[in-house]
């Protein structure tokens, strides 16, 4: 009978402890959402073209990150029901790969969703400029050329318009280079103030969408008591057959000059094996807060 006993109560013991393998409860069924690419929505007359080049989502739902994810994506693990969904718009900071970054002048997508259990949920974000957006300006070529400050001393470059291999519009700005010609400097004739010594850290950037076949440099020239602080070319663009779009920062720069005013500056020049070197710009902007 002892014996007896003591087999039961092993057999209870047993039971308690190992309950949790006997009687597994079901995994939950996430629920999935699914994001296939960004828009961008703008005032045309005052915030320019709506062209961008979002490559990634960071994804919070109920105020916690789910991660940024390559677009298109479709993050699992989501519980089921109403839920505070909130994206914002990821960009190669200086067109590299290796610097993701959320691009601080597009405002974020936000919306309150139904999650179901083991269903997909497609969200479609189009995300706004920010409203404390500044723009220094905004270049599309169709009336004119603020780039009209001549660096490199000759007459024989410069931006012109152009209605052939255009972008966008009616018209977009063309850099021609040869063996005659092959250097090419201008910066913009205008001088802007973007250094902010109440919010030294506040973000800088140029946008430019381009097709090119050299490469090309844009940078900053900073002027203080109207003498020059320092020029800086902050990024290349390799050639590129089809047009591109690149979100150029500035913010170290120009925090770093600390000057009175900037001047945005283009620069080019011509390697022996090309014949002609053949740069096509559009819709460059500057943006700051």
């Amino acid at each position: 009978m002892k014996k007896i006993l003591q087999l039961s109560l092993f057999a209870l013991v047993f039971i308690q402890f190992n309950g949790c393998e006997l009687i597994d409860e079901p995994e939950a069924i996430p629920a999935y959402i699914q994001i296939d690419t960004i828009k961008v929505q703008t005032q045309l007359t005052t915030e320019g073209s709506r062209s961008h080049n979002i490559k990634d989502a960071w994804l919070f739902v109920n105020n916690q990150l789910i991660g940024p994810f390559e677009l298109p994506m479709k993050a699992p693990g989501l519980e089921d029901g109403e839920h505070l969904v909130e994206v914002f718009a990821g960009i190669d900071d200086n067109g590299v790969i290796a610097l993701p970054e959320v691009y601080p002048f597009y405002d974020r997508y936000r919306a309150t969703k139904i999650l179901k259990s083991g269903e997909t949920l497609v969200v479609e974000p189009t995300v706004l400029y920010n409203d404390d957006t500044k723009f220094g300006f905004i270049e599309n070529f169709e009336v004119g050329n603020l780039f009209g400050e001549d660096i490199d001393g000759n007459d024989n470059t410069r931006i012109e318009i152009t209605t052939s291999g255009k972008f966008e519009g009616q018209r977009s700005g063309f850099i021609r280079l040869t063996a005659e010609n092959p250097i090419f400097e201008h910066g913009t004739a205008d001088f802007y103030e973007l250094y902010d010594q109440n919010n030294p850290t506040a973000p800088v950037y140029i946008e430019l969408n381009y097709k090119n076949n050299i490469p090309f440099e844009v940078g900053v020239i900073g002027y203080k008591n109207n003498a020059v602080v320092d020029k800086v070319y902050i990024t290349g663009m390799n050639p590129s057959e089809e047009w591109n779009k690149i979100y150029i920062n500035m913010s170290l720069d120009v925090n770093s000059m600390r000057a009175d005013n900037y001047q945005v500056v283009i620069r080019a020049a011509k390697s022996p094996d090309i014949e002609t070197a053949e740069i096509f710009l559009d819709n460059i902007k500057l943006l700051h807060f």
